[in-house]
């Protein structure tokens, strides 16, 4: 089941289906195209890292959904603080609405969002034995494969859009990696009736909301940290997207449901360190037109279905990304 809310003039939507923590170790394997050898630490030697963007918030209030809203990549374009540009980490900050069991009694008047514990999880992408196994049984979270991009930052007409100009552009891509990664649940909605209240206000009648130590939250945040072998040099600044299948988009769409059609990727309010090379825009790849804020009020020939910058309609927005640098040894 999907829903979706209007926040600040984009449509930033979320899909219910379930429960757990804030942040989460990530598994599996991971391929890059890098362009820089990988010199080993001598023991003891402590290693030298510098964050030189950091757009993440332990508070997440907004996130763009993929399964509902057509979409197979998102992210944005960044402007490094100065530093060191041995990039070594990136971490994209992820909402997950998907819950792993409801309440053992429903409220009157409440629908119950799907609960994936003990479902069946399909066949995986790509072929090869699903992590998962063969029903959603982990009650930390279920594994689903990550790809992160990273493009050379340029410039670009843009016509066709609400407001035609020269805006930041995704040039040549720089790296990429595919990571397998243990996605949490969603924590267990609550039945307080404060949460309650909060469900009935924003996606009444479905149980959905959970009590935080702050109050009742949507969707639940995951940091999910992609590692690139032997780093890759970077200029001062580039465009980086996270694309992933689901039921009804991607690279290769599974076709069948599951907890993956309620991921997202979380955006917040402002940038830490570095600088936001697109302020009031984003970069996504939808099918859908209403997604982009560059489309709103253009009839026909709105460019959908590739990933390209939407200058407009993402004010008090940026989609939630951290990039670490390293200063790798000399040669020996």
């Amino acid at each position: 089941m999907i829903f979706a809310k209007k926040r600040g003039g984009i449509l930033l939507a979320v899909a219910a289906a379930a429960a757990a923590p804030l942040l989460l170790a990530s598994a599996g394997t991971a391929a890059a195209q890098t362009n820089a050898p990988t010199y080993p630490l001598p023991p003891g030697f402590p290693s030298i890292t510098q964050v030189i963007y950091d757009s993440t918030s332990a508070n997440v209030t907004a996130s763009q959904g993929f399964q509902c809203c057509g979409t197979s990549e998102f992210g944005d374009a960044v402007d490094f603080h100065p530093g060191l540009r041995h990039l070594s980490q990136v971490t994209v900050e992820l909402d997950d609405w998907a819950v792993y069991s409801n309440p053992a009694t429903i409220p009157a008047g409440y629908t119950a969002v799907t609960a994936w514990k003990g479902k069946p999880t399909g066949a995986w992408p790509g072929g090869g034995t699903n992590p998962n196994g063969t029903t959603y049984s982990n009650p930390s979270g279920f594994y689903w494969p990550l790809t992160l991009n990273l493009y050379t930052l340029t410039k670009a007409q843009l016509s066709g859009i609400n407001k035609p100009g020269v805006y930041p552009a995704a040039g040549t891509k720089i790296a990429s990696v595919t990571k397998t990664v243990l996605i949490p649940w969603q924590p267990t909605p609550s039945t307080s009736s404060k949460c309650l209240s909060y469900d009935t206000e924003y996606f009444s009648p479905y149980l959905q909301a959970w009590k935080s130590p702050s109050g009742c939250e949507f969707g639940g945040p995951a940091d999910i940290t992609f590692d690139i072998p032997g780093g890759v040099q970077v200029p001062n600044g580039v465009v980086w997207g996270v694309a992933f299948d689901t039921e009804s988009w991607g690279s290769n769409p599974v076709g069948y449901d599951g907890p993956f059609d309620s991921l997202n990727v979380a955006v917040t309010k402002s940038v830490r360190i570095g600088k936001d090379a697109n302020p009031d825009g984003a970069f996504l790849d939808s099918t859908e037109a209403a997604e982009y804020g560059s489309c709103t009020g253009v009839s026909t020939g709105c460019p959908v279905g590739t990933f390209r910058n939407d200058p407009s309609g993402w004010t008090g927005y940026v989609p939630a990304a951290k990039f670490t640098a390293s200063l790798p040894l000399p040669i020996p």
